[in-house]
C-alpha cells in the first residue's frame, strides 16, 4: 500500500490526491488526513480505497 495525504474533496465527498501526475480519489478519507491506500481501478482517473 501507498502512504498520501489528502488534498482536498470531490463533489461526491471523496478525498483527492495526487501522486506522479494522476489524480487519485480515496472514499472515506477527509481533507488533511494521512491514509494508506491500494488502487482497485486504474484509468485515466483513478479510484482507490483506504
Amino acid at each position: 500500500m501507498t502512504s498520501v495525504r489528502i488534498e482536498s474533496l470531490d463533489y461526491e465527498g471523496r478525498g483527492v490526491t495526487h501522486v506522479d501526475g494522476k489524480t487519485i480519489f480515496v472514499e472515506g478519507a477527509i481533507t488533511g488526513e494521512l491514509v494508506d491506500y491500494k488502487v482497485f481501478i486504474a484509468s485515466r482517473i483513478t479510484k482507490s480505497r483506504t
